[in-house]
């Protein structure tokens, strides 16, 4: 089974730095969170989940 340590959500800048890093819970089929993303500048990020024997990235654009 996995334990809170086998999660975690980073995101990373363009030059793949992670500028936000936490460890989350078991993961389940479903999975939200509300993020305050104020602090970053306007740009593309990469959101990163891993975990579980699973990987995943998605672009993320911040407009301001």
């Amino acid at each position: 089974p996995a334990t809170q340590a086998d999660y975690n959500l980073q995101i990373t800048n363009a030059l793949g730095q992670v500028i936000y890093n936490e460890q989350l819970p078991e993961l389940k089929s479903y999975f939200s969170k509300k993020l305050d993303l104020t602090k970053f500048d306007a740009g593309v990020y990469q959101l990163h989940i891993n975990g579980g024997g699973m990987r995943s990235t998605q672009k993320l654009v911040i407009q301001k």
